[in-house]
């Protein structure tokens, strides 16, 4: 069953090139160029990620050809690890060790944090015994916003107030544009707003949620109506 909040497990790509330890500069970057990848896992011989090796990685080497005995002499002491790299001929010399990973379970909002916080543009995936089994990418998160709108309305119309809420859908609207949902209509008691709202906002694919619902139970007091302007970052 697929969670309400969206989790890695649900994005992640799973048939995920590997090299090992002491794969070769020259082979790495067929494998980069030949798959249309920007960074391989270096596994050892029981599949547990060591390090990651991406195009920047590969790069150094171009910038300055002759290894690190041609580097001026400002460089070496301002980038003593990247010039390790520019001499560098294997995978174990040329990963980023300890990378970051997380568990298939791990919620996609978790997991964009994650990248951001360590400003990085993938995190290793493993199971519970720390065995390398896909990459979360941007480009993966990225994916449950390519959703349509049309498919956003419907499954907050229909899916959510209709059949897991329980509510009627004639007293409600959504529109959606861009992924950004417009949401109006009444519901008999004011709790039940911030479960609507609560729910609602896991849908995937959506921007932003400008939410106004009225309560009929609020009686003399007037309608209640929370304004809720919801924005995914």
């Amino acid at each position: 069953m697929r969670s309400a909040h969206p989790i890695v497990r649900d994005v992640m790509t799973r048939d995920v090139v590997t090299v090992g330890p002491d794969t070769s500069f020259k082979r790495i970057a067929e494998l980069l160029i030949g798959r249309g990848i920007s960074a391989v896992p270096v596994v050892n011989a029981d599949g547990y990620p060591i390090g990651v090796v991406s195009e920047a990685d590969l790069l150094y080497k171009q910038e300055y050809p002759g290894g690190p005995a041609t580097a001026p002499l400002w460089e070496k002491l301002r980038h003593q690890v990247h010039l390790a790299k520019m001499g560098a001929g294997h995978a174990r010399e040329l990963m980023t060790q300890a990378p970051v990973s997380v568990r298939p379970g791990t919620s996609v909002a978790a997991a964009a944090r994650a990248l951001l916080h360590h400003r990085l543009k993938r995190l290793l995936v493993v199971d519970d015994d720390g065995r390398l089994i896909g990459i979360a990418s941007r480009r993966d998160l990225l994916r449950l916003f390519l959703r349509s709108d049309e498919a956003i309305r419907i499954e907050i119309h229909e899916g959510v107030i209709g059949r897991e809420l329980c509510l009627d859908p004639l007293r409600f609207s959504v529109k959606v544009r861009d992924g950004n949902v417009a949401l109006s209509g009444q519901v008999d008691q004011r709790a039940q707003i911030p479960l609507i709202l609560e729910r609602v906002a896991t849908v995937e694919g959506i921007v932003s949620l400008d939410a106004r619902i009225t309560a009929t139970d609020d009686g003399d007091r007037g309608a209640y109506v929370p304004h809720v302007v919801l924005e995914k970052r």
